[in-house]
């Protein structure tokens, strides 16, 4: 497994638990080494975003009203629709799929 230099040790866990409970789960025996020593075409790391008011493309005020209703993480966005966002007070039908939007960018 390639990670980024900063994403080693999450990947490895403490004292190796991460990497011991994956290759149990997977059934395979990993690796976890730096991406510069992958070889060939390294796709670029998205970059991080874990809160809200980082989206691109979403105004602060949408990310005001998420805040409002306690979402000011992107992880609690990933799997809302626009229309399970569009029942949130003060959320429009508009404002929803450009959350949505946004949210689907950063994977």
């Amino acid at each position: 497994v390639y990670v980024q230099p900063d994403q080693r040790p999450l990947a490895i866990g403490k004292e190796g638990q991460n990497v011991r409970l994956a290759s149990k789960l997977t059934q395979y025996e990993l690796d976890v080494l730096d991406i510069s020593e992958l070889k060939g075409d390294v796709p670029e790391a998205k970059p991080t975003v874990e809160g809200v008011d980082q989206l691109e493309d979403i105004a602060p005020e949408i990310a005001e009203k998420l805040a409002t209703a306690n979402l000011t993480q992107t992880e609690q966005l990933k799997g809302l629709t626009a229309k399970d966002l569009a029942t949130i007070e003060g959320i429009t039908e508009e404002e929803a799929v450009q959350i949505v939007d946004a949210v689907k960018k950063i994977g």
